[in-house]
């Protein structure tokens, strides 16, 4: 019911004004405010009141904005623009204005001289945490009033109520703020533990783990590829560090375009590179290293490097061997790398046990007639042949 009481505010000087602080509600377009129920509140501040409109503006970074109403509808939509709240009515403590028409602060806003006729109204500021202004709750009427003390005293407390809503809602932005920019900076520090800095592939541990979860789901498929870069201490030495980085960089570039996304591709060590492939076809396999080694060479040309492009490659096919493992693979695709090295490098040699003794954890020096089936001259890397190790340590 309305009343002719005196209202809360009865200095004669409209109470001292401040300009809020940015203050931001909003993480992104997905953040939802709890509209629900803070129209609820002003649905309550209405009814408590006795007035047709009730809604709360918020200076929300900056800008005013209307998050919550009631009785907007009987103004034609006059008060839906935020831009009508003036920003000078920012009051540390409630304000009761019997009517705007009369008040120099309101008499000329278009709130006042629009269709919206706004006349008594209450503006209960929000106050956040440090006595930061962050918006209002105005309850207006279309007639002058007056607001008791008791009522703005009522009004207050609902305006206390929905900045208590409003700063929980900031909090739990803040936290999911927070959870992300942590997610974010594991995600960060786990590319770094897991990724070679230099050349953007895994790193052995990553490639050890990658074997391992592919041999569990189909045990006897895939290829464990070494690839050694050919007096790559030459390189580095012979045309300087900077060269020798953009030269590993091509590696890994070549590496990844004829392996292809299905591949685990790694840096291993300085100038050792290492990949997994599904395949176990060695014709195809021999194509894509063939290919790297090519295009390795075309590359080093085109920067002013003469007389590089040597890999030198041992595989192991996960089929060729009883136990299939990450430490089995590497064991026997670096026994086929030791032999072409002893073959002269710049060619490709795959394990192949057939009719020979196992490995024992020995390395070739140490079990001599371990067959191997290993390219020709690396100018022919197409061909293959079958020789013990004896034979390739002769040769070598």
């Amino acid at each position: 019911m309305k009343s002719d009481q005196s209202p809360m505010s009865t200095d004669p000087e409209p109470p001292r004004l401040t300009q809020p602080a940015p203050w931001t509600l909003r993480a992104g377009a997905n953040d939802i405010l709890p509209e629900e129920e803070l129209t609820n509140l002003v649905r309550i501040a209405a009814s408590l009141a006795d007035t047709p409109v009730a809604l709360i503006v918020l200076n929300d970074a900056g800008r005013n904005r209307v998050v919550a109403s009631t009785g907007l509808e009987s103004t034609a939509g006059a008060l839906c623009d935020p831009g009508l709240f003036p920003d000078a009515l920012h009051a540390e403590s409630p304000v009761a204005i019997p009517d705007a028409s009369a008040d120099p602060r309101l008499a000329a806003s278009p709130m006042v001289t629009g269709p919206a006729h706004v006349r008594g109204c209450a503006v209960l500021p929000l106050i956040a945490a440090r006595g930061r202004p962050i918006g209002e709750m105005w309850v207006i009427d279309r007639i002058p009033r007056r607001f008791p003390v008791r009522l703005m005293r009522q009004l207050d407390d609902i305006a206390r109520t929905a900045t208590a809503l409003l700063g929980v809602h900031r909090d739990r932005i803040a936290l999911a703020h927070r959870l992300d920019e942590a997610e974010a900076m594991r995600d960060r520090l786990m590319r770094v533990a897991e990724t070679d800095p230099l050349t953007g592939l895994a790193n052995k541990a990553v490639l050890t783990r990658a074997v391992a979860s592919r041999l569990r789901a189909s045990p006897g498929a895939g290829t464990l590829v070494l690839i050694d870069l050919d007096h790559f201490k030459t390189v580095n030495d012979r045309y300087g560090h900077p060269f020798g980085d953009a030269y590993l960089q091509t590696v890994a570039r070549l590496m990844t375009t004829a392996f292809g996304p299905d591949a685990v591709t790694a840096r291993i060590g300085g100038d050792e590179f290492a990949a997994f492939l599904r395949t176990t076809d060695r014709a195809e396999i021999d194509e894509r290293i063939d290919t790297i080694r090519s295009g390795l060479t075309a590359a080093s040309a085109r920067i002013g490097g003469t007389g590089l492009g040597g890999i030198s490659v041992g595989t192991c096919s996960a089929d060729r061997i009883a136990q299939p493992g990450f430490a089995s693979l590497y064991q026997h695709a670096d026994i086929a790398l030791y032999a072409t090295k002893r073959r002269g490098r710049n060619r490709t040699t795959h394990y192949d046990p057939d009719g020979a003794p196992p490995a024992s954890g020995l390395h070739p020096v140490q079990c001599p007639e371990i067959a191997v089936a290993a390219d020709g001259p690396a100018n022919n890397p197409g061909s293959a042949a079958s020789l013990p190790m004896s034979e390739v340590r002769r040769r070598g």
